[in-house]
């Protein structure tokens, strides 16, 4: 990525040679990724495509593309934020939020990898995460997905580390 964000090239290691090797970005050259949230799952890495998509990439090649599955119904999408990709349960899954008072947080999986078709697992609020804490800053952020079970790992009240 550049200074920017924008994806111009990727590095991909080589177990075979054991060399790195540079190729150019064949995405868009507007391309920009959210966060540094990214997953290794079906061979391919996915990235969450600011604003926009999940980008999939194999051996440095777009993969292709699957859309976000909430954005028709986000009456205000500057308040709406991807905030994480990951993989748990042998499926790929995606979390955002809705910038509400409170925030509210989607859990949604794609159950057939070949289909662009999401389904909506849960949805809650920023104050259900952190209810058992009292603090007055509420600020969440989502940091990882178990592998095998239905919990989800995040940063409350600033340095605090929980599980929902």
């Amino acid at each position: 990525m550049d200074d920017c964000g924008y994806v111009d090239g990727v590095e991909i290691y080589s177990s075979e040679t054991g060399l790195w090797n540079y190729m150019e970005s064949e995405w868009d050259p507007d391309t920009t990724i959210y966060d540094h949230t990214r997953t290794f799952f079906n061979g391919m890495l996915h990235f969450v495509q600011e604003g926009i998509a999940i980008l999939s990439m194999w051996k440095g090649r777009y993969g292709g593309t699957f859309n976000f599955p909430e954005l028709e119904e986000v009456e205000d999408v500057f308040a709406w934020m991807a905030c994480f990709i990951g993989r748990s349960q042998g499926k790929l899954c995606y979390l955002s939020a809705y910038d509400t008072a409170p925030s509210n947080l989607s859990i949604w999986v794609l159950e057939d990898y070949s289909k662009d078709e999401w389904t909506l697992k849960h949805k809650l609020t920023t104050d259900q995460l952190s209810e058992k804490m009292n603090c007055k800053c509420k600020t969440d952020h989502v940091v990882a997905v178990h592998p095998e079970c239905n919990l989800i790992y995040y940063i409350a009240g600033g340095d605090t580390l929980m599980s929902y």
